[in-house]
């Protein structure tokens, strides 16, 4: 392990797990000299970035701020060592590819198929994963690309290859299932399910903040999963974005419930995605692949 990010693994493993004692457990320390430890390094800082009480460990607002710039920190001295050993000539390896749910659109797997017959000794490992588990692995350098729905991210380099429509799923029942395209000032007063906007911001403020706009309510949905947000949904009969997420016609029937077009420009997109800065050259070829693919209007 890096020495220049060990201590910075320490705070991150402590935030992550609320414990000092788990912490210790999962970093292969004793807890003492955990705990000694960021005593130490919080007088280097000036400040206490954790809140030590009965309740357990939580990090201070200080804190908060502190540890969300130790994780951009860590995730790039990974892409950096990563790409070391890319440069040092380390052994060939597929091209990783981390894919969200819900984007098996037929633009990916043209994408995909276009390239295994283009660069047949550059394979392709794909790796399925939620959105937020792609987009962290993407930026700590564990997958070379991400393939993900959500709006342009200023962290990463990224690649449309489709621009996703609004729509919105609604119960067969409502009146505005009625309508083939819904304008948002007809959702005024309703409540949406949801997901919080900690979980997605950028995706939150495309879709749910700009629908608030119009006097639209989310609420937030205990299970945030794709599956979960529908069941939500259907339960209490309420709306539900569909852009982002993708249903078959026998799940909604079974729900009981509808699409229709919403009247919002398109916010998200199927795309490829990248860290700014110190991208992966194993995934370089794809990248290229995939650029000339986009500008020449073939995807």
């Amino acid at each position: 392990m890096d020495y220049q990010t060990r201590y910075i693994r320490y705070f991150l493993a402590v935030a992550d797990t609320g414990s000092f004692s788990r912490a210790a457990e999962m970093l292969r320390v004793s807890q003492p000299a955990l705990s000694l430890r960021i005593q130490i390094e919080e007088k280097r800082i000036g400040f206490l970035v954790f809140d030590r009480s009965r309740r357990g460990v939580m990090p201070t607002e200080q804190g908060k701020l502190l540890l969300t710039a130790f994780r951009e920190l860590l995730a790039c001295a990974e892409r950096v060592e990563k790409l070391r050993g890319e440069l040092c000539g380390a052994k060939a390896r597929p091209i990783v590819v981390g894919v969200a749910l819900g984007s098996d659109y037929p633009e990916r797997a043209r994408l995909f198929g276009a390239f295994a017959a283009s660069f047949p000794s550059c394979p392709i490992e794909q790796q399925a994963g939620n959105t937020p588990i792609i987009i962290q692995r993407v930026l700590d350098g564990s997958l070379d690309i991400g393939v993900v729905l959500t709006p342009p991210d200023d962290r990463f380099d990224s690649i449309a290859l489709r621009w996703l429509e609004n729509d919105i799923l609604l119960p067969a029942e409502s009146p505005l299932a009625a309508e083939e395209r819904i304008a948002p000032s007809r959702l005024q007063g309703l409540s949406l399910a949801g997901f919080p906007r900690e979980r997605h911001p950028l995706l939150y403020d495309a879709t749910i903040g700009a629908l608030s706009r119009f006097g639209m309510e989310a609420i937030i949905s205990p299970d945030y999963s794709a599956s979960g947000l529908l069941a939500f949904a259907a339960s209490n009969r309420m709306p539900l974005l569909g852009a982002h997420v993708r249903f078959s016609d026998d799940q909604l029937r079974e729900a009981a419930m509808v699409r229709r077009a919403l009247d919002l420009p398109p916010a998200t997109a199927l795309m490829l995605i990248r860290p700014l800065g110190i991208p992966s050259l194993t995934g370089d070829p794809l990248w290229r692949f995939a650029r000339q693919r986009v500008q020449a209007g073939l995807d």
